[in-house]
């Protein structure tokens, strides 16, 4: 992933700045995202081995016709850290990748996780990248709740 830029640290400063950005232009919008893709599809070289354009163009057309790119980072806005959801642990859970195990024990302070399953493949869009797999996990977690 390395040489990317922060984009956490952009969206925290000045989240409605990008949004105007991005809802005045589709082309800033989608190179944006298509960054983002280079950026953190790990699957393949370039994101268009993993995704198809057009997925990728009807991804950024969705976002711009409805207007809702900007709000997508407003939860960033002035938040530094990342922090697991607390007291759901009524709710079973499940995680699609693995982790560190001291993540692993954080998640499971407040949370009930009954799946989490360690390398499978994917990168940030897995959904996109490997669906087959992400849809094969979702049938395992959902499989446990019987």
């Amino acid at each position: 992933m390395g040489g990317g830029v922060d984009h956490h640290a952009l969206l925290r400063a000045a989240p409605q700045t990008f949004a105007y950005a991005w809802q005045d232009s589709p082309v800033g919008l989608l190179a944006w995202l298509v960054q983002k893709f280079k950026e953190f599809t790990i699957t393949a070289a370039t994101p268009e081995q993993a995704i198809a354009r057009d997925q990728i163009l009807t991804n950024a057309t969705l976002w711009w016709l409805t207007g809702t790119a900007g709000t997508s980072s407003w939860f960033m806005y002035d938040n530094t850290a990342f922090a697991w959801p607390k007291g759901q642990d009524r709710v079973p859970s499940g995680v699609y990748g693995g982790g560190p195990a001291l993540i692993r024990r954080l998640a499971e302070r407040h949370n009930t996780i009954i799946h989490w399953p360690e390398g499978n493949p994917g990168g940030h869009f897995v959904a996109m990248e490997v669906p087959q797999a992400h849809a094969a996990d979702i049938r395992t977690f959902f499989g446990k709740l019987r």
